[in-house]
């Protein structure tokens, strides 16, 4: 699955716009603004830190303080005049080069972004904030080991500061280094045991080391934190699937669709659910809804064509197939299921056409092969049928079905010494009753 996360930087850096240190305040006025936008109250700070200023025009501090009032208003452009009046005055203030780095961020003009923060942190190099927020600037560019190095130095500055390691665990999730992300999530759940999202975190980075209880676990935390949060639900509910516990993963899609429900994504993973369940009606609702969010899904256009080949309902599985590759030429599955329309309706030619098409789309297809091999034992091409099933047993050598559909071409082509040794290999892979029987079957004619 695609990672899920929410980017720390713009986050990251409200909390050093609103939560730095500033001077202590000189006058009545400025500790009146800060008791202001400490409340949120924007415009009765700016007023107070207006007067500051009638009082004393050069006030870096009240400059800094109004500019961020002007943020809590989302007026960026004062406040950008703000921050940059104070760093005029005190060309040393590293907290207005820090609020200023945010401004620039919102503005997209990210190169001025980065360099107020390496001022920031060329003024004071112990201060946490800024190399928490430069480690996301980073991130937010790909640049994965300068990322991880600034939060690293983020989090020995102050191993209290939670978006560090919620930055340094993304990264690692980017990275693929589960263990890591895993560990630094902890840390992020220990500090802020109360938020919803330290949980969903983790939980996601589980599921990448397939620790499907732990993932579990923790999305449930989450949703206990949080009943609505919707991605929570769906990502258990993905779990619940990977453990083939099919009711509670419908349950959990379910309360996704319930709280989002214009989410494509959820109304195909709970027909995937479905068509497990065997209950292929609904799984067509369910594809039908995401075409009619995504009208142009190849995705959902060859899940339904399946469902349908599955119902028997050939044309209808040959319409939307086709649809599919219209949509996606490089569609492999919808190629497979075509194929197998055709193997049914006794057109074997054309299913091979198919069959070959998605194994060249994708060469490691091994039921392609084996359904392909199916296809020439029809035409009595058998030892093509041979060629095929032996490269799918290459690709899975548990593949029961490809042992006894090559078990089926070497009695055809009376190699029976080969033959008895698939069926006999059938028996020890599978305890599918159809195949057993087969197997057994023809052991007892062929006297093995």
């Amino acid at each position: 699955m695609k990672y899920l996360f929410t980017f720390i930087f713009i986050s990251a850096l409200l909390v050093s716009a609103f939560g730095c240190s500033s001077p202590a305040a000189t006058t009545d006025h400025l500790q009146m603004g800060d008791q202001f936008r400490a409340q949120g109250k924007w415009d009765e700070a700016i007023v107070e830190y207006n007067q500051a200023l009638e009082e004393n025009p050069e006030s870096a501090v009240a400059y800094n303080d109004r500019g961020m009032s002007y943020l809590g208003k989302d007026d960026n452009d004062n406040a950008l005049a703000d921050f940059s009046k104070a760093i005029e005055i005190q060309p040393d203030y590293a907290e207005a080069y820090l609020n200023r780095s945010y401004v620039y961020k919102m503005m997209d003009k990210l190169d001025l972004a980065l360099e107020d923060l390496n001022k920031a942190i060329e003024i004071n190099p112990d201060n946490a904030l800024a190399y928490n927020n430069r480690g996301a600037y980073y991130s937010a560019g790909d640049q994965w080991e300068l990322a991880e190095a600034d939060f690293t130095r983020a989090i020995e500055l102050d191993p209290t500061l939670s978006s560090a390691y919620r930055g340094r665990g993304e990264i690692y999730m980017l990275q693929n280094k589960w263990d890591l992300a895993v560990n630094d999530f902890s840390s992020l759940v220990e500090l802020i045991p109360d938020s919803d999202l330290p949980f969903y975190l983790r939980g996601t980075a589980y599921i990448n080391t397939r620790e499907w209880d732990k993932a579990i676990a923790d999305f449930s935390s989450a949703i206990e934190l949080n009943q609505n949060y919707y991605m929570a639900y769906f990502s258990r509910g993905s779990v619940y699937m990977e453990k083939e516990q099919w009711d509670k993963a419908i349950a959990d899609f379910n309360k996704a669709i319930e709280l989002v429900p214009d989410e494509a994504l959820y109304y195909g993973f709970r027909g995937d659910a479905y068509v497990n369940k065997g209950e292929l009606l609904k799984a067509i609702n369910d594809y039908s809804k995401v075409i009619e969010l995504i009208p142009d899904s190849s995705e959902a256009y060859g899940n339904r064509g399946k469902c349908y080949f599955y119902m028997d309902s050939l044309e209808d599985a040959f319409v939307d197939l086709n649809k599919a590759i219209e949509l996606d030429a490089n569609c492999y599955q919808a190629h497979f299921y075509l194929g197998d329309v055709f193997l049914y309706s006794g057109m074997y030619a054309d299913a091979v056409d198919y069959y070959t098409k998605a194994i060249e789309i994708y060469p490691g297809f091994s039921g392609a092969l084996n359904h392909r091999g199916v296809a020439y034992l029809q035409q009595k091409d058998y030892q093509k049928a041979i060629d095929d099933f032996t490269a799918a047993i290459e690709m899975d050598p548990t593949y029961a079905s490809a042992y006894l559909n090559r078990a089926y071409a070497y009695y055809y082509s009376v190699k029976n010494e080969l033959a008895v040794q698939d069926f006999n290999k059938v028996l020890e892979l599978t305890n599918d009753p159809d195949m057993v029987q087969q197997a057994t079957e023809k052991l007892q004619q062929l006297g093995g």
